[in-house]
């Protein structure tokens, strides 16, 4: 018996491993067998050899036998079974080893559930759900699989026990999977927008975002807030791709009649926030493709909630349809929303700004002067109206202007509640107006165009409108220009 598979799988176990060998060979439950009595005796007899299994004489299956008062048959078919029960063991204990204390928890408050045990089952639930809590997502191996099966059990019990017949609950149950997933990715998209543990977050939003992806397939694509949310991510985690846009697009397309209003809203409002990142990272030509998109949306009526359209949106249109020459089309849009604005409480201001762009770019600088406000609470639009009064002033050639730009670079670095982000933009503006006037420079094609090409590469607001300036200066080689 000394050269058995089972003494070669014996010598290999370590003194913690036999131990707990001894543990699991007592528990008749935890495996099975047909001679239990007859396996626990003979492990008992073999123990003592161990940890080499090497004493032939105590191991001699004639010796065994006659210590057990068994027959040597008897012994080999035991023997045989004790090597099956220790490769159970092994299965066990592989399994118990990647096991943690939460999940033997977990199966426990599911042996509670299946057998009515309500008080039993109220209190380790209440239990388990405050480690998690206090643990957080980012410091618990598996949080996600352990919040589902443990949220799961609770629905399953309310289910069984709690709400027997109510089919809202059974509906609730039904789509779990929906929700875990949005539960899931709401956690780590909050990560990743406060940049908390970036690299758990990035992996662990990934990982979920192809979980979403795999379930809208296998569901045809009709679980439209979940595709939401997963374009939305790609917005965060990757820069765009073509093939990503094309596949958002074609969804909208094929799923427009049956989706739910708020959906089909959001989506096409995420359209129009996709082509606004790629026409950020190069602002000095015309966004004629955001322009479009934006004129679409106006005419099909997707732009205004309850017929009201947000500041922001409103905005953009004005910016982007002046930019792209679109004059006409902005001078009707202004006329049939200037009582639909809502959001802010100084809308009327709002839209006197917005005509004053309008004006600015039409030519009738005058106009755009006197409509200027900057009665404004927002501090964003505050100086937005004092950046759009430098333009104006420019084009009009003003003898104050110098002074304007001084107060305008204290305003934006003194004003609270800026994002930096804009004032760094707002900042980068001013200087460049500044040399633009600066009297002690001589203009020539060559200047022109390198501070042209300072511009385009600079993080700076009004970028196309002041490209567009120095486009005129160097066609019209006025009074401010001079010879090479």
């Amino acid at each position: 018996m000394i050269a058995s598979p089972l003494i070669e799988t014996l010598r290999v176990f370590n003194e913690d491993e036999l131990r707990s060998l001894k543990h699991f060979i007592q528990n008749k439950s935890l495996y099975q067998s047909d001679h239990q009595a007859g396996v626990i005796s003979l492990f008992e007899c073999i123990l003592p050899f161990a940890p080499d299994f090497t004493d032939a004489s105590g191991l001699d299956r004639h010796n065994l036998a006659q210590k057990l008062a068994q027959s040597t048959s008897y012994i080999a078919k035991v023997a045989s079974n004790l090597h099956s029960v220790v490769r159970q063991f092994v299965a066990w204990y592989q399994q118990k080893e990647q096991q943690d204390e939460f999940n033997e928890q977990l199966y426990l408050l599911d042996f509670y559930r299946k057998k009515g045990l309500a008080q039993r089952f109220e209190s380790l639930y209440q239990k388990l759900e405050q480690q998690l809590q206090e643990a957080g997502a980012a410091n618990v191996d598996q949080y996600w699989e352990k919040k589902y099966r443990l949220n799961r059990y609770k629905m399953e019990w309310m289910s069984e026990y709690d709400s027997k017949g109510d089919n809202h609950l059974r509906a609730m149950i039904d789509s779990f999977d929906v929700y875990y997933l949005l539960l899931r990715a709401q956690y780590t998209y909050q990560l990743l927008l406060r940049q908390h543990n970036h690299t758990f977050a990035v992996n662990s939003y990934l990982e979920v975002l192809q979980q979403i992806e795999h379930y809208c397939l296998r569901n045809d694509q009709k679980e439209s807030g979940l595709l939401l949310l997963y374009y939305e991510a790609l917005l965060i985690l990757t820069e765009r791709e073509d093939s990503d846009f094309e596949r958002f697009q074609v969804y909208l397309q094929q799923y427009a009649s049956i989706l739910p209003q708020t959906d089909y809203y959001s989506l096409h409002g995420l359209e129009r926030q996709i082509m606004l990142k790629q026409y950020r990272e190069d602002q000095s030509t015309p966004p004629y493709a955001i322009f479009q998109l934006y004129k679409n949306h106006w005419e099909k009526g997707l732009l205004t909630f309850g017929g009201v359209i947000t500041p922001s949106i409103f905005a953009n249109i004005v910016r982007y349809g002046c930019r792209c020459g679109a004059l006409n089309w902005v001078r009707t849009f202004l006329n049939s929303c200037e009582h639909k604005l809502g959001g802010l409480r100084d809308t009327t201001e709002l839209f006197r700004l917005y005509s004053a762009y309008y004006y600015l770019y039409n030519g009738e600088l005058e106009v755009a002067e006197a409509h200027l406000c900057f009665d404004f609470e927002d501090a964003l639009r505050k100086v937005d109206a004092r950046c759009l009064e430098l333009m104006i002033l420019y084009q009009l050639g003003s003898p104050i202007l110098e002074h304007k730009i001084d107060a305008f670079r204290k305003l934006v670095r003194n004003t609270k509640g800026l994002p930096e982000i804009r004032r760094e933009n707002f900042h980068n503006f001013a200087l460049s107006l500044r040399k633009m006037i600066n009297p002690d420079l001589t203009w020539n094609d060559r200047k022109i165009d390198k501070m042209i090409a300072s511009i385009q590469a600079e993080v700076i607001s009004e970028k196309f409108w002041l490209i567009e300036q120095l486009k005129k200066r160097k066609k019209s080689k006025g009074k401010s220009s001079s010879p090479a």
